[in-house]
């Protein structure tokens, strides 16, 4: 899905896609009643990226209604969206974006973006510096995200994307493929992150979850939560009252800091500190655990038998 429109009688076409996805809204917003629907006064419809976003001639227009009247023009409709769309593409140097909703494809390099929200990058767009509660939902095929600040919101990004930055109660969710994640801080969230992909910094009272691959996680900090982490991962850091679970194959965690877990730990890991009132739970073939300090509990340290 990506934008939801209602088409009046008249023709008006009712969208607002930097805002909302929501036919709700937009009916409140306009105050529209929804009874209108069953009287054939408006029509809610979807304006849907087929395989290839830049394609717009190929988007499909899905009818979201049982019945369409009869002055319901699927033709018109579709050229009026198609213009709309194609208006938010971005293929060049841009200096700023102020606010609005963009399609960032190959060729497309901005400096800077305040507010506002970016659909998708594609090809090799780049955006440099984000913030001001801007968002940035879908980034693919090597297209880079730097820089993101002021309450940012990252999601997506796949196939070999970087993401960089990212600050003050910033989200970044999925990231695939060879990815990197690097620096977000305050109240910031991480969560996917697969496919040799590294997370670094990770700030107060964040999350990272998941993490496979060859994946190294590094900083994590006050309050944080580090969960997942696959084969060969290194996890360091992780401090005040945090949480580590899950790390695999050849795996070492460093660090951990008051009233901090540590559960499972795979061949060859190494767990190192870990402090007050922390546990230790399963650490497998080979391991070492070093530093286990007040009321903390070690619970099955398999260091001469490999489990079944």
């Amino acid at each position: 899905m990506f934008m939801s429109v209602i088409v009046m009688e008249n023709g008006d076409i009712l969208c607002d896609p930097e805002h909302t996805d929501s036919h709700e809204d937009l009916l409140a917003a306009n105050s529209i009643r929804d009874g209108y629907a069953q009287q054939g006064r408006f029509v809610r419809v979807e304006f849907i990226p087929g395989d290839d976003i830049g394609d717009i001639a190929a988007w499909n227009l899905v009818v979201d209604e049982n019945t369409v009247p009869e002055w319901f023009n699927r033709n018109a409709v579709f050229a009026k969206l198609e213009s709309i769309v194609r208006r938010m593409v971005v293929t060049d140097l841009r200096s700023i974006l102020l606010g609005g909703c963009h399609i960032l494809l190959n060729g497309a390099n901005v400096g800077k973006m305040v507010g506002g929200r970016i659909v998708a990058m594609r090809g090799n767009a780049t955006v440099s510096d984000v913030g001001n509660n801007a968002t940035v939902r879908d980034v693919g095929d090597n297209a880079t995200v730097s820089g993101m600040w002021g309450n940012a919101t990252v999601s997506g990004v796949r196939d070999n994307a970087t993401v960089s930055g990212v600050r003050d109660n910033a989200t970044v969710s999925g990231v695939w493929g060879n990815a990197t994640v690097s620096g977000v801080w305050n109240n910031a969230t991480v969560s996917g992150v697969r496919g040799n992909a590294t997370v670094s910094g990770v700030g107060d009272n964040a999350t990272v979850s998941g993490v496979r691959g060859n994946a190294t996680v590094s900083g994590v900090w006050n309050n944080a939560t580090v969960s997942g982490v696959g084969d060969n991962a290194t996890v360091s850091g992780v401090r005040d009252n945090a949480t580590v679970s899950d790390v695999g194959n050849n795996a070492t965690v460093s660090g951990v800091g008051d009233n901090a877990t540590v559960s499972d730990v795979w061949n060859n890991a190494t767990v190192s500190d870990v402090r007050d009132n922390a546990t230790v739970s399963d650490v497998w073939n080979n391991a070492t655990v070093s530093d286990v300090r007040d009321n903390a509990k070690i619970a099955n340290d398999h260091r001469k038998a490999q489990p079944k």
